[in-house]
C-alpha cells in the first residue's frame, strides 16, 4: 500500500482512506529495524532484522493509532481504541 520512513522525530504518519477496502482485510507493517540500527551506528549485534505487526482495521471511518517503540534490546507496541 505504501513505503515510508519515519520523520526526524521517529513518527510514521500516514492516512489511508479505508472506504474502498474490505473491512475484513488484514494489514501488516514491516519495520526494518536492522537497517535502522545500522544507520544509527549501533555497535551491539542486532538479532532482529524486521519486526512485523499484523492487524485489522474493521471500521472504514475510524482513526487507528498503533504506537511502536524500539530500543536496542526490545520493542513494544499497543493500540488505542479506534476514534
Amino acid at each position: 500500500m505504501f513505503d515510508k520512513e519515519t520523520d526526524p522525530n521517529g513518527r510514521l504518519v500516514h492516512a489511508l482512506d479505508l472506504a474502498d477496502f474490505d473491512p475484513k482485510s488484514r494489514y501488516e507493517i514491516i519495520f526494518e529495524t536492522g537497517r535502522y540500527w545500522q544507520q544509527l551506528g549501533e555497535s551491539h549485534p542486532q538479532i532482529t532484522e524486521e519486526i512485523v505487526l499484523r492487524f485489522a482495521m474493521p471500521s472504514p471511518s475510524a482513526r487507528y493509532h498503533i504506537p511502536f517503540i524500539i530500543s536496542p534490546n526490545s520493542y513494544t507496541t499497543w493500540w488505542s481504541q479506534p476514534e
